[in-house]
């Protein structure tokens, strides 16, 4: 499972758990993104620390960049370190 991000936000598989959230873009700064109200099922699972790992990085996320190939991208924190790497997969 993985996250996704579309014209409403975040939303997808967290590890165990459903997560969703909202993503806001600022005018005023470039590349900028950043991710509110992120919840998930809080389901009990395997991959907790996974799912936990990537909440906690999604909310120190302040912009995103394009990755090495065009289906990849990487969301950064304030200190412009990688905080979380995106790959597009094709689900069909």
């Amino acid at each position: 499972r993985g996250v996704g991000l579309d014209r409403h936000g975040i939303r997808g598989g967290a590890g165990g758990s459903a997560v969703g959230g909202k993503a806001a873009v600022s005018p005023d700064g470039q590349d900028s993104i950043s991710f509110t109200d992120l919840l998930t099922t809080r389901m009990t699972c395997p991959a907790i620390a996974t799912e936990q790992a990537l909440l906690s990085a999604l909310s120190t996320v302040t912009s995103v960049q394009p990755g090495g190939t065009d289906d990849t991208a990487v969301l950064r924190n304030a200190n412009g370190n990688a905080a979380v790497n995106l790959t597009r997969v094709n689900l069909k």
